[in-house]
């Protein structure tokens, strides 16, 4: 089952308007709340949005043995919240109606274990940003985080991906192109959340007739220490 969430435009290469999910914070201890802030404009700027129903295909958190439908009332801001009980990884997903902008977000609990998300970390989105380092490794440590960029489930050559640390985000994105097999590393040197983004124009194969030839991705997490 899932719940809709909010409205939905095209933007290009260009990034004319991000999209993604903030978790305030994303790193918590056990039994302090989380808010899932949506916001869209530039990155870690714009405009928090309410949540609204029927603009969303999904809106989910997940983490080790579950998943439940994340929202708030009909206009409420942020969009969601939730009390984590455990340490552990918790990993928020949305996807458009449209089926053209999708975001991913990790809470990171406590002292979480090493290796918890990543089973579930493919969801099939038309356009994905995959982490292959460990969300929890990430948030005591920093360090280097490895992403793979999929479309329409294959890997995605030759895109460009761009990494972008709240903590100086005027300083200018830092970008790189995907490899062969679609993987780009970035070094996150600063502590607290970074953004990754990338968009792609094509047609994809399995979205069906009517489906969008723009797409976009976000994915938000946290780096120490």
């Amino acid at each position: 089952m899932v719940l809709a969430l909010l409205g939905t435009t095209f933007f290009a290469t260009s990034y004319a308007a991000d999209l993604w999910i903030q978790p305030d914070p994303a790193r918590v201890q056990p039994g302090k709340r989380v808010d899932l802030r949506l916001y869209e404009g530039s990155p870690f700027g714009g405009e928090e949005l309410p949540f609204k129903p029927d603009e969303a295909t999904l809106f989910q958190r997940l983490w080790k043995g579950g998943r439940v439908n994340a929202n708030n009332p009909e206009g409420s801001k942020p969009a969601a919240r939730f009390n984590p009980d455990r340490p552990g990884v918790h990993m928020v997903v949305y996807s458009s109606a449209a089926g053209d902008r999708f975001c991913k977000a990790f809470v990171v609990v406590g002292a979480a274990p090493e290796g918890d998300p990543l089973r579930w970390s493919e969801l099939g989105q038309t356009l994905e940003i995959i982490p292959q380092t460990d969300p929890a490794i990430l948030a005591r440590a920093g360090g280097t985080l490895e992403v793979q960029i999929l479309f329409d489930r294959e890997p995605l050559a030759g895109a460009r991906v761009t990494a972008i640390p709240e903590a100086d985000s005027e300083a200018g994105p830092r970008s790189k192109i995907t490899d062969e097999i679609g993987v780009v590393r970035f070094r996150l040197d600063r502590p607290g959340r970074w953004m990754i983004r990338v968009a792609h124009r094509g047609p994809c194969e399995g979205c069906g007739e009517k489906a969008p030839e723009s797409f976009a991705a976000t994915l938000v997490l946290a780096a120490g220490p």
